[in-house]
């Protein structure tokens, strides 16, 4: 169990990125059994009450922001059947709020692991923090996929807690989130399955495709350089595309021969008549290219200009 999973960073951090190789279909397919750590908080009723009548207040402010509470059902309540009873050092606190119940109960029952504390840190608004351990067990079935290379610079005073943070997200997924005209037009934030937020990207495909057609991924590696305070995310990105056109598939092996390889997801030219060389059509007006450029473009993340 890690506790630094369950603060619900934000780093801020802008990030370089490449793709490592085209998003082209693969057959495999990815099956996953992980836990992911997760963190609620609820409101507590009674509190007036019972933090007087049991003698809670004799033991002085200190022991209150962060003490370990036990929950218990108490099915015995005359008001509540289900009502579920919050106890501090062996003395009722208060119980969990009606509508938090069944929520509350699913936690006690189905989670592998949970503890819960009490959160006073605003007098007058105390409440119950519930950590968490959620099991899911998937198999991605996105049968596109390709390596982002994630790389920024951070300043002294990110470097340690930031790089650290990363770090213990290995493994887990992530999903992309736009956010249209609060920033740039094609700023994509990487969020993790804690809901954290470990960064940027300013990447037009991923922005335009997140609306059309599910994108997950998830962390495959990290590595930092303290010298530089260098942080470098492999991120293997998977992308559901259920219609194949084989005629294209066979222009993007041919135009890998042309340049060599593809080494990212990048900016290529070529001319018209070695476009034509390559990848033979009947016509050979512009026009007659137009749908391979649009689909290099909107599938592969590939943006190819055709020089006339």
């Amino acid at each position: 169990m890690d506790a630094h999973l369950l603060e619900g960073i934000e780093t801020g951090l802008l990030f370089n990125h490449k793709y490592l190789q085209p998003i082209t279909p693969s057959k495999r397919q990815f099956k996953r059994d992980f836990v992911v750590e997760r963190k609620d908080s609820f409101d507590i009723a009674g509190i007036d009450f019972h933090f007087y009548r049991n003698d809670l207040y004799l033991l002085g402010d200190k022991y209150y922001n962060g003490q370990v509470l036990d929950l218990e059902y108490e099915p015995w309540n005359e008001y509540d059947p289900n009502a579920i009873v919050i106890r501090m050092l062996g003395r009722k606190l208060g119980y969990i709020r009606r509508y938090d119940t069944e929520t509350v109960s699913w936690i006690m029952t189905c989670s592998k692991h949970y503890w819960a504390t009490l959160d006073c840190s605003c007098m007058g608004f105390e409440r119950v923090n519930i950590s968490y351990l959620q099991e899911f067990h998937n198999t991605y079935t996105l049968p596109y996929q390709t390596d982002l290379i994630l790389s920024t610079i951070c300043s002294n005073e990110q470097y340690k807690r930031y790089s650290d943070f990363i770090k213990r997200n290995i493994g887990h997924t992530v999903t992309f989130d736009t956010f249209g005209e609060l920033y740039k037009k094609n700023q994509v934030a990487i969020r993790t399955d804690m809901n954290s937020v470990i960064g940027y990207i300013d990447d037009a495909f991923i922005a335009n495709q997140y609306w059309r057609i599910p994108i997950a991924g998830f962390i495959e590696d990290v590595a930092s350089d303290d010298q530089s305070m260098k942080l470098e995310i492999k991120l293997r990105l998977l992308m559901e595309k259920s219609v194949i056109n084989k005629n294209y598939l066979k222009s993007i092996k041919a135009l890998k021969k042309f340049f060599g390889s593809f080494y990212d997801a990048g900016t290529y030219s070529m001319s018209l008549a070695d476009l034509i060389k390559v990848v033979p059509r009947k016509s050979r007006s512009l026009s007659a290219y137009e749908p391979l450029v649009k689909y290099l473009k909107e599938y592969h993340a590939i943006t190819l200009h055709i020089d006339e």
